[in-house]
């Protein structure tokens, strides 16, 4: 860490001498107290000779970061503010003692009065929270910084649309005067969506809009978490201003904070365009994907912040977020989204668990249950195809001709043709089509966020199984997820490729959520444990007794006994850019070999797959070299601090990281939760080696399948066959 010399000569770090002194005194006396961080420190340089110490957000979350001894802590003059805590993860926590408090006050209104001051907003406007009051999210610091601004003699006002979605609305109605003062809505995504479902479903013709104002400013948190198809800011200003009689009085604008900051950042020049400019004591700065300098100006890499109101822990730090180089002095930075690697968060978590929207209907209204005469006569056709024709399994070449949209770039095609070896087997496509034993079944599936391809195998089968269509669910597009968007217009893509091949409109695509109203009767799900639970959960309230087949969490293995498999594996780790249930995240080897082997096998298997990488799938590089960074941050940190024998080869510009654990003791491995951090963070160009006892004594339920099954193997120990018709006698009750 340098010393803070004379800032005012080089001002394009946005720090004065004073403040630079003030952070290094925060941070020394947190290391003081948190001696277990100085694993984490990465020292940047900011410009000017200046360099400050910084730490991965994560840090948050894995330990405690507060410079308070852990006896101050327990005093009752602590404010705890906790993240989410996000699918059962583990909740952030930032403390702040009597001063950081003090400061935290002062920060967050100081900077919502900066932010109204750009913006052209009020300071007299009433404030309509939608986020609940302190009392009922007392760890937050969403609710904190509201409940500050009532304080401080703002004029705000409590709606919750939790537990009744029109109380915006009838707040409005209750307002003397209302087209003669301004207004701020302030919630979080999740929030505004809950009232955009409650108006779609009951504005009526010229009573839709229920704001009069002659200025409304809608304050918007961002986040949608899972709970919903994510939904973009285009899209949710396009519902809100559904909302307003006189669109010009509207101001759409968005705020950008966390659990782990004391100050935050607003819309920078509205309408919102993802560019946000910090309050007042807030600095952005923007890191490259190797976490070691900042970006130049105009280059994307990982958001970083100084925050110089925390003065009760950490103050530098790198987010997860993805963001644009703009000059520090400004103040301003522009969001790009979330990193590869990035954990889910967000305080919209705490809205109610069972909110969950149909988007389709709430934007596309009535064309999203297209009923034209047309649509009409082909799913007539369709409901009677099996009497009138003798259906066929058209060939691999017939389908990949078929196939033309950009998304399917070379590398995509590549797997995909290695997929379909195999397709035609004329033995088993007869015994399927004389036994037609979905007749006129419809069977829903759920489609993959990871690989375009889960919904082929099933949907070729239920074709030749005599079903009358079948309806594909696309996964949300997660903006924490690049390559999300990219694989829903696979999925797409290749369906339109199915059905003219087919010549008929077997496969139906859904943009909505999947629902317990609809009456497919089996239900075929590719997603997480927990997905398979909800909508398990979701049927069996409704009384439903359909067959619900769930294809949850599958993570594979190589076993690999010699040097001259790691181009296979290499292959196998790149396919489907490494994302599918099938890429080994886990290569194993034999007990047998040393360090040093082990060592240049980890090293080989680094380069072998990012050539792979490289090779296939160019236009991902960008995208690519942010992986892993924080994980692996995580890993070099927590192994240092308990002395675990690792080797990490780590290819950055590929987004490849080997990681090697030749004789590291199991117990400490599970005792530091690396154990299970290993199998979460594989797959996407990461790869661990470990012998087999270590394999054998850690992950005892690995699977070792092909990357590349075919229409006929089995998947996850079944035949497709089996699958669709296991749960044959609940489906014909």
């Amino acid at each position: 860490m340098n010393p803070p010399t004379d800032a005012n000569k080089h001002p394009d770090i946005g720090l004065s001498a004073s403040e630079l002194a003030s952070l290094l005194e925060v941070c020394q006396r947190t290391l003081v107290t948190r001696p277990e961080l100085a694993a984490w420190v990465r020292p940047i340089d900011i410009g000017g000779g200046v360099s400050l110490p910084f730490i991965p957000i994560r840090c948050f979350r894995l330990m405690n970061v507060s410079s308070i001894s852990d006896i101050d802590l327990a005093s009752p003059q602590m404010q705890v503010f906790r993240s989410s805590g996000s699918t059962q993860a583990v909740r952030a926590t930032h403390y702040l003692g009597p001063t950081g408090w003090k400061a935290y006050q002062q920060s967050s209104v100081e900077g919502f009065h900066d932010a109204c001051s750009r913006l052209g907003i009020s300071a007299r406007s009433k404030i309509v929270s939608l986020v609940p009051p302190r009392e009922q999210w007392p760890e937050s610091s969403l609710a904190a910084m509201i409940a500050l601004w009532k304080e401080s003699g703002l004029d705000v006002h409590y709606v919750d649309v939790e537990a009744q979605p029109e109380s915006l609305c009838r707040f409005f109605s209750s307002q003397a005067n209302t087209e003669q003062e301004s207004y701020v809505i302030f919630g979080t995504s999740l929030h505004l969506l809950t009232v955009a479902q409650w108006h779609a479903d009951n504005a009526v013709g010229d009573a839709k809009a229920f704001i009069n104002s002659k200025r409304v400013a809608v304050f918007d948190t961002g986040g949608s978490k899972g709970r919903t198809v994510n939904i973009n800011t285009e899209v949710l200003h396009r519902l809100i201003k559904c909302w307003v009689t006189d669109e010009t009085n509207l101001l759409l604008v968005s705020e950008y904070g966390m659990c782990e900051l004391t100050s935050q950042a607003y819309t920078a020049h509205p309408p919102h365009d993802n560019v946000f400019q910090c309050s007042p004591t807030l600095r952005s700065y923007v890191i490259r994907a190797d976490l070691k300098e900042v970006s130049p100006h105009g280059e994307d890499g990982f958001l970083a912040f100084i925050d110089l109101a925390n003065t009760d822990s950490w103050p530098c730090i790198i987010t997860e977020d993805l963001g644009r180089s703009l000059h520090p002095s400004e103040r301003s930075f522009a969001l790009r989204g979330r990193a590869p690697d990035a954990t889910v968060k967000g305080c919209s978590l705490n809205v109610r668990t069972n909110f969950r929207f149909d988007l389709s209907r709430m934007i596309e209204g009535a064309q999203a249950q297209n009923t034209s005469e047309e649509n009409i006569a082909e799913r007539k056709q369709i409901s009677s195809i099996r009497k009138t024709l003798r259906r066929n399994l058209f060939t691999p070449e017939q389908l990949l001709s078929a196939l033309q949209h950009p998304a399917w770039d070379t590398g995509f095609k590549q797997d995909l043709n290695a997929t379909l070896r195999g397709w035609n087997h004329p033995s088993h496509e007869k015994g399927l089509l004389d036994e037609s034993i979905l007749h006129g079944e419809t069977l829903a599936i759920i489609a993959s966020a990871n690989i375009p391809i889960t919904w082929l195998f099933p949907a070729a089968h239920a074709w030749l199984m005599g079903a009358r269509e079948v309806q594909i669910f696309l996964p949300s597009v997660r903006q924490e997820d690049p390559i999300s968007a990219i694989i829903r217009n696979q999925i797409v893509a290749l369906a339109e490729a199915f059905n003219r091949c087919a010549h008929s409109g077997f496969v139906r695509i859904h943009t909505n959520r999947f629902s317990d109203k609809n009456t497919a009767e089996r239900i075929l799900i590719f997603g997480h444990d927990e997905t398979i639970r909800t909508i398990s959960a979701d049927l069996q309230l409704c009384g439903e007794k359909r067959a619900v087949i769930g294809l949850g969490h599958f993570r594979n293995k190589f076993c690999l006994n010699n040097s001259t498999e790691i181009n296979k594996l290499a292959a196998q780790c790149a396919t489907w850019l490494g994302r599918g249930c099938l890429t080994p995240i886990l290569a194993e080897v034999p007990d047998s070999w040393s360090r040093t082997e082990i060592s240049a096998l980890t090293a080989a298997c680094a380069a072998a797959m990012s050539a792979e990488f490289k090779n296939k799938y160019p236009s991902h590089a960008p995208t690519l070299k942010f992986a892993h960074r924080h994980n692996l941050s995580e890993l070099q940190a927590t192994s240092q601090a308990n002395h675990l024998d690792l080797i990490v080869r780590d290819e950055c510009n590929h987004g490849v990281a080997c990681i090697a654990l030749p004789d590291a003791d199991p117990e400490s491995l599970a005792q530091t939760g690396l154990s299970q951090k290993l199998l979460d963070w594989g797959g996407c160009g990461w790869l661990t080696v470990a012998k087999k006892s270590i394999c054998t004594r850690l992950w005892p339920t690995l699977g070792h399948e092909n990357a590349w099954p075919q229409l006929w193997d089995a998947h996850q120990g079944k035949s497709w066959l089996d699958w669709l018709t296991e749960y044959q006698q609940p489906a014909q009750q």
